[in-house]
């Protein structure tokens, strides 16, 4: 398990270092969760595997994320519970800005619906930005939004991407209305209902034309 993720860092480390780009990192359809032939979180090594990933993300820029974080995805594939208690492990051990921003990195590539079925962590990982600074709340939030509004009914119908954001739209506001007033926390949420709720509009609009 570790040989091939080693194997895998180094492809895409060259492709960021080529000055023109390069086809060499990794494979596209990897990058879709159930056609990563890579899937290692039953592997009882997952674990250290993870936190040489994290580890990796720690620093990176944009343009290093955009190609590394796809990587989190191809070896995790869901981020069901026990992925998110390795998580959650290695920042206590981690509780450092950039373990903070790598660990909200790797979460930008989890399903949509970690943002309510995983609230305790994302809150906690919010909380924990702002003894950072504003610069890391909002590297922090943007990134977590990415997984509710970048993988949100992705490839689904016109329909099927109404319905998701109808879902993260309720399940946003529901949360925001349980946390704390003026909280960093609940406006997080309550802009996510809002994005959801803008984007609605915008799918109906294809209907109505």
């Amino acid at each position: 398990a570790e040989t091939v993720v080693v194997m895998l860092k180094a492809r895409i480390d060259r492709q960021v270092a080529a000055e023109f780009g390069s086809f060499e990192g990794l494979p596209f359809p990897w990058r879709y969760v159930g056609q990563s032939p890579v899937i290692l979180r039953d592997n009882p090594k997952f674990e250290r595997v993870l936190g040489q990933l994290l580890d990796w993300l720690r620093g990176a820029d944009a343009l290093q994320a955009g190609h590394k974080t796809p990587l989190i995805r191809a070896i995790v594939g869901n981020f069901n519970d026990p992925v998110i208690a390795a998580v959650r492990s290695w920042l206590r051990q981690h509780p450092d800005k950039e373990s903070l921003e790598a660990v909200s990195l790797a979460l930008s590539e989890a399903e949509c619906s970690i943002v309510w079925t995983q609230q305790d962590l994302v809150v906690e990982i919010i909380r924990a930005a702002e003894a950072f600074g504003k610069e890391c709340q909002r590297t922090v939030g943007l990134n977590l939004a990415k997984s509710a509004m970048s993988n949100s009914g992705l490839g689904a119908s016109l329909d099927g991407q109404a319905a998701s954001e109808r879902e993260l739209a309720t399940n946003a506001r529901k949360i925001a209305s349980e946390l704390p007033p003026g909280s960093a926390e609940r406006r997080f949420y309550r802009e996510l209902g809002d994005h959801a709720e803008r984007m609605m509009q915008w799918l109906s609009s294809f209907h109505s034309d």
